[in-house]
């Protein structure tokens, strides 16, 4: 206990007051609370709990404006002050507690609704904890403990059915071992502590919110690497590490758990950035890094509590430095200790998410579920107000640390990947948006290193299904069913490719050939090759557009203001500008521009379940690439489409033997080597001579229910996903069977 309390009080640095410049005028503020006491009993102002939580009424103290910020005041005026004046401080300062609880916030209160998110809140425990011994001698140490506890996720910890989120964590629940001790009943003190123990293996070992088992951090119920990215280490630090040396040491499940987050980020994030399209306020790349997380996880030790270093989170570790120094390195390498190699594939199908890795390189596919939040516009942070589209079944490359986006000139109808309409650009801004799909068929499957990604997307303007397939260095996209929910005068689009001239050295070539423009009708097969070297062998179908040449985009952003003294924006989160029609607003911004290379597919105005495919060979050497473009085109290439269609995408893969399946619905004439399967899924299927690998998954939890598969021999097989991971499986030939997982079945 005493080791727990010098960190949590000694070494917790801050006490949790705020600046003031004369004493004079905290008096004034204190006095216009009108608390007083009189005869033992403390009147004052009301501090209104409504629904909503501290928000205030015709009368009452406005917590978050008024009470906080004098309370934390007088909290810092103790420390400051000297003499009567301390001694003035000190007891309005114990007035504001009792008062605090004499209006009803203690333990067991449940009418305080929501609080807020707690960017606020957050600031109020540590001006408690700062004054333990003057609260002991005003006799209400107890009952100012435990109502902090309560008030910071104590309430949670104490139900049948505890819960949590990222906001949570972070401003309230990292509070609650502090307040915990500062209970002075230390036999109660451990009860607590063991109640809280249970409440971090149930909330992030147990639930699915807000950590998934496939290594998302939800929030807004979406998973949100901005919350989930910076929650987790703050986490580990103030809640969970200070206790692995006790037996409030969390789970071995848990830290599983919270080892697969960390896995999970270290493939989202390349060189410290995450790609535009992985960030659920999507739409320009934002930095994060994983190391903080793992170093701390590699400080827990093993999950099984036998190793005092976690070698696979210092591995990890030692990568997500992305060659920056530490203390911990020169440790972690006379350990025996290297960096973790990031390679292979994983599937976040609690995200529609699959991110294939190589050394050096990243593909990103993102779509939508329906009952997971799918993107969000917050338009007065300025970061995606056009980015309506960016998860409209986006792949983005990221080769190295580039990834061809940049700001100026940017055109927002063309995401790389994605199939959409295009719009002009203010038809596009957002303020506030939230976007879903009209269903659950999203995500995929790995087995050894590759993996396949699918979405049946309906939102709002377009329909579409939509699948890629990852062999190697190998790429091949499908999209079928395009089909436009409204009129568009501009038509709809599939964009190959977007990059700034200056993300890469390569000049962009058509058919060999270098060009600043080609309209070509698609009647034939077409090889491109982008400026960061990637190179693309696009099917016969619809015409395919390229463009090298400078484009132009005006944001309605602050900071694109001809005059910042004339905003027209009036309300950002409604959308009410000054200027009518809206489109008229523009002439107050000044246009950016960028030389881009950029090629699409044109599917029309109006097309009738069109359908596009093509292949890309990503970061090939010169020898690579010249055997591409020899043997795709060939009759023995290497990726094969054996099916495209409203039903199932399937594309096969040479070298490996393996054949990829998208399934949007109940089949029983599917490509060799499978025949049927009765429901909708992911599924890879390696034929091993005598029996066959088969990795299976759903994005959709309404069908993580008993899949029934024949193969064209006759082996039949009963499999079940285990959503959101997926179950890897080898069936003998000729079997009938139920045929047991792997012993480590294959999540990434």
């Amino acid at each position: 206990m005493r080791t727990l309390e010098k960190h949590y009080f000694e070494h917790s640095g801050g006490q949790g007051g705020l600046p003031y410049r004369d004493f004079s005028a905290l008096r004034e503020q204190f006095s216009s609370l009108e608390i007083r006491e009189k005869e033992g009993c403390v009147t004052g102002r009301p501090i209104a709990l409504t629904d909503n939580g501290f928000h205030p009424v015709p009368g009452s103290i406005d917590f978050k404006k008024t009470y906080l910020p004098l309370f934390r005041q007088l909290a810092a005026a103790i420390r400051r002050e000297q003499g009567n004046l301390k001694k003035e401080a000190e007891t309005m300062y114990i007035l504001m507690c009792r008062h605090f609880l004499d209006q009803g916030y203690q333990e067991g209160n449940n009418n305080f609704g929501w609080i807020g998110n707690g960017y606020d809140y957050r600031h109020y425990s540590p001006a408690v904890f700062s004054h333990r011994s003057l609260l002991e001698r005003a006799g209400i140490l107890d009952q100012m403990a435990k109502s902090t506890a309560w008030f910071n996720m104590g309430h949670a910890m104490l139900s049948s059915t505890p819960y949590s989120s990222c906001d949570e964590f972070y401003n309230y629940s990292s509070h609650l071992p502090a307040a915990i001790l500062m209970i002075p009943d230390e036999a109660e003190r451990y009860q607590r502590l063991r109640a809280y123990k249970n409440y971090l293996d149930r909330t992030i070992g147990e639930n699915d919110y807000p950590f998934g088992r496939d290594g998302t951090a939800h929030h807004h119920t979406g998973h949100h690497l901005s919350y989930g990215g910076y929650t987790p280490p703050a986490l580990l630090h103030t809640q969970i590490l200070p206790f692995r040396h006790t037996e409030f040491r969390i789970s071995p499940q848990t830290q599983e758990k919270l080892r697969t987050y960390a896995h999970a980020c270290a493939f989202q994030i390349m060189h410290n950035r995450l790609a535009p399209n992985l960030y659920l306020r999507s739409g320009a790349p934002i930095s994060l890094s994983v190391a903080s997380t793992a170093l701390q996880l590699a400080q827990m030790g093993s999950p099984d509590g036998k190793k005092t270093i976690d070698r696979e989170m210092a591995a990890l570790y030692l990568a997500a430095l992305d060659g920056e120094d530490s203390p911990e390195v020169a440790r972690y390498r006379a350990e025996g200790i290297s960096p973790a190699r990031v390679e292979g594939h994983m599937s976040l199908n609690l995200a529609a998410t699959g991110i294939h890795r190589r050394a050096d390189w990243q593909a990103a596919a993102v779509g939508m579920l329906k009952h997971r939040r799918g993107l969000e516009i917050y338009g007065w942070t300025e970061s995606n107000n056009y980015g309506r589209y960016s998860r409209n079944g986006t792949i983005f490359l990221t080769i190295g640390k580039e990834t061809g986006w940049r700001r100026s000139g940017w055109n927002w109808n063309h995401w790389p990947g994605g199939t959409n309409p295009v719009r002009e650009s203010h038809e596009l801004f957002e303020g506030y948006a939230l976007f879903n799909n009209g269903n659950d068929m999203g995500g995929g499957v790995s087995l050894e290193k590759n993996g396949i990604w699918g979405n049946d997307f309906y939102c709002l303007d377009i329909s579409f299904k939509k699948s890629a397939f990852f062999f190697d260095n190998l790429i091949t996209v499908v999209t079928t069913d395009i089909t436009p929910l409204q009129e568009t005068e501009n038509g709809i689009v599939t964009t190959l490719f977007q990059q700034a001239r200056e993300a890469g050295t390569n000049a962009p070539l058509v058919n060999g050939r270098e060009t600043s423009r080609a309209d070509l009708d698609g009647t034939v097969p077409t090889a491109l090759r982008d400026v960061l070297g990637n190179h693309y062998h696009v099917h016969s179908g619809p015409p395919l557009r390229f463009r090298f040449q400078e484009q132009e985009w005006t944001y309605f952003n602050r900071q694109d203001l001809r005059n910042p003294q004339d905003n027209p924006c009036l309300d950002i989160r409604r959308k009410q500008f000054r200027e009518t029609p809206f489109s008229a607003n523009a002439a107050c911004y000044k246009p950016t521009r960028g030389v881009f290379a950029l090629a699409w597919l044109d599917h029309g105005k109006s097309p009738a379940r069109a359908a596009c495919s093509y292949t890309i060979c990503v970061s090939p050497t010169p020898e690579q690439a010249a055997d591409f473009a020899k043997s795709i085109a060939s009759s023995t290439p290497p990726v094969s489409i054996l099916r495209q269609d409203s039903t199932v995408h399937a594309v096969h893969h040479r070298r490996t033997g393996t054949t990829g399946y998208v399934v949007f619905s109940p089949c029983t004439d599917l490509p060799a080597p499978l025949r049927s399967m009765d429901r909708p899924g992911f599924l890879l299927v390696r034929d091993m001579g005598d029996r066959y690998k088969v990795a299976l998954a759903t994005g959709d939890p309404g069908q993580n229910k008993d899949y029934h598969f024949e193969f064209r021999d006759g082996t039949r097989a009963v499999l079940s996903p285990g959503y959101p991971l997926s179950t890897t499986v080898e069936i003998p030939k000729g079997e009938n069977a139920v045929p047991p997982p792997l012993p480590k079945p294959e999540t990434h």
